[in-house]
C-alpha cells in the first residue's frame, strides 16, 4: 500500500497557482517575494507553489521550508504536500502531524495517506479510522484498502462490501482482493457446513 500522489499541488490556477498577467507561471524570484509577505493574500499560495517546484526538483530541504510556511499560513494543500513529502523521507511521525491538519479540514488524499502512515506504524485502529473516513468520502483506493484491512481482521462481510464498491468503481487492486475474499468466504462456508466430528 503506497501513499497517494496528488497532481494538483500548485499546478493550476484553481489550486492557487500564481500566474503572470500573460497567464504563464511566475518565476521563483517573484514567488519568494510574495511568499515572504507577512499578510499578503498570495503569500500562502506562493509559498506552496515554490515548495512544489523545489520538491519536484529534489531540493527537499528548501521545499520543506516553503511548504511549512504555506501550511502555517493555513493552506490545507500545503499541509498535505508537506506530510506527503515527509512520508517519502520516512519521517512518519512528522508526516502524520501535517496530514492530520489537512485531513481534519476535509482533505481526502490526506486521510488516505494517514491510513498508509498508520499501517506502516502497525497502528491498525488509526489506519482503519482514516481509511474509513476517506472511503466514506468516496475515495476508491481507500475503499479497497479498508476492505482488505477489515477482511484481514476477520470482518469479512464489511470488508467485502467496501471491496465490491471499490471494484465497481474500477479499482484494479480491489478486483484482485475481491476474488481472494470470495474464495476465503467460500472456504469458511464449506467448513461451517461440515458435520461435527465424533470424539
Amino acid at each position: 500500500m503506497t501513499q497517494r500522489e496528488d497532481d494538483t499541488s500548485g499546478a493550476t490556477n484553481t489550486s492557487g497557482a500564481i500566474l503572470a498577467s500573460d497567464g504563464r507561471p511566475v518565476g521563483n524570484r517573484t514567488l519568494r517575494k510574495l511568499a515572504r509577505q507577512r499578510d499578503g493574500r498570495h503569500a500562502k499560495f506562493a509559498a506552496n507553489q515554490l515548495g512544489s517546484r523545489l520538491d519536484a526538483a529534489g531540493d527537499y530541504r528548501r521545499a520543506e521550508r516553503w511548504y511549512r510556511r504555506a501550511a502555517e499560513l493555513g493552506l490545507t494543500e500545503a499541509a498535505y504536500n508537506l506530510g506527503s513529502m515527509l512520508i517519502d523521507q520516512d519521517r512518519l511521525p512528522e508526516a502524520a502531524d501535517w496530514l492530520i491538519q489537512a485531513a481534519k479540514r476535509g482533505h481526502v488524499a490526506a486521510m488516505f495517506n494517514l491510513g498508509v502512515v498508520f499501517m506502516h506504524a502497525d497502528e491498525l485502529a488509526e489506519c482503519e479510522t482514516w481509511w474509513r473516513r476517506a472511503a466514506e468520502a468516496g475515495d476508491d483506493d481507500a475503499q479497497s484498502n479498508l476492505g482488505k484491512l477489515l477482511a484481514d481482521q476477520g470482518q469479512l462481510e464489511e470488508g467485502l462490501r467496501w471491496t465490491r464498491q471499490a471494484a465497481a468503481a474500477g479499482t484494479s487492486m480491489a478486483a484482485a482482493n475481491l476474488d481472494a475474499m470470495s474464495r476465503r468466504m467460500s472456504r469458511l462456508a464449506a467448513l461451517d457446513q461440515r458435520p461435527p466430528e465424533d470424539s
